[in-house]
This record gives structure tokens, sequence and C-alpha cells, in this order.
């Protein structure tokens, strides 16, 4: 995929699209997008495309496929999986994510594995579910909403180097 942005490919986490979805973070969600395809170029998982239109009220189906349809697709392939099973395997048995593993879902573990396998960085609003050290802060931007509230994004890389190392302990291949 050619690519002219200069920090390369951003993949969005479903809740940076759940923010369109919402009057209090609608401003939110286009400054987020505005910032950060500013710098990246911005894609989605196809499991994504599943959690914006799982249970969508009908009036906002148009809204939703223009949002989702605005991004390029990535799709949930069997490396993505094979990846998304070690991930979740190696945050059930490195000390440093066992007791947060309950906490991440099967969702945000194929994000996660779609981010190791493109080598995209992930934007995501909920820092815990792509933990430390298995992705590293890139940056951070805080925004508020329309009762001012802040909401902190977060722009993570895949720390492959980690997984590496973590997959020879908890997700041996036989070899």
């Amino acid at each position: 995929m050619p690519n002219s942005k200069q920090f390369g490919v951003a993949l969005l986490d479903t809740n940076i699209l759940d923010y369109a979805f919402k009057s209090r973070t609608k401003v939110v969600a286009s400054q987020v997008l505005a910032t950060v395809s500013s710098v990246y170029t911005t894609v989605i998982s196809e499991y994504a495309r599943f959690e914006i239109y799982r249970g969508l009220a009908m009036e906002r189906v148009p809204l939703a496929k223009a949002l989702v349809n605005s991004f390029t697709p990535y799709a949930v392939t069997k490396d993505v999986l094979d990846i998304a099973a070690a991930l979740a395997t190696c945050y059930e048995k490195d000390d440093v994510t066992k007791r947060t593993r309950a906490g991440i879902s099967d969702g945000d573990i194929i994000m996660g594995a779609t981010a190791f396998v493109h080598k995209f960085v992930i934007i995501t609003a909920n820092r815990m579910d792509f933990p430390a050290p298995y992705f590293e802060e890139v940056s951070s931007y805080e925004m508020t909403d329309a009762k001012k509230k802040p909401i902190m994004i977060y722009a993570l890389k895949p720390n492959i180097a980690y997984l590496n190392r973590m997959l020879a302990v908890c997700y041996p291949d036989g070899n």
C-alpha cells in the first residue's frame, strides 16, 4: 500500500469510531481523526466493521456505512488469528499482563494482532486494552468532550522484539 504520510499507518480502534456516534463526542471524534490523519494513513480492521454494525439502530446505519467506508479495511486473516492466539496466550502467562488479561476483549486482541502483523500504530482511547510492554506509547493527545470531560487518545506501536521474546517462553512453536 503506498504511503505518503510521515509516520506510516495507524489502525483505528473501534472506540475512536464510536465517538462519531455520540453527541457529546462527535467533535472530539472529528478532532482526533483530523489530527491522526495529518500524520498517519488511517485504516480499520474488518473486525471494527463488525463491532460498529453490531446492534446499530437503523437510523444510524447510513452514518456508520459512510464512516466505515471512508477507511481502508484490513482483513482478519489466518496470520492475524494465529498472532492473536499467541498474543492472548502470552498475556495470560506473562507476569506483567496476566492480572489484566481478563479485561481485554478478543476484539482488542485481534486488533492488536493486526497491528503486529502489519506493523501498524494503534490509535485508541483505552490504553489498558493494548498493554505495555507489548505496546509502547508513541504519543498521546488530550481532547475534551462537549461536557469538558478530558479524553486521552493514545498512539501505540507494537513491541515486536518483546513479543518475539515472550513467544519463545509462552507459545513455543515446537521446533
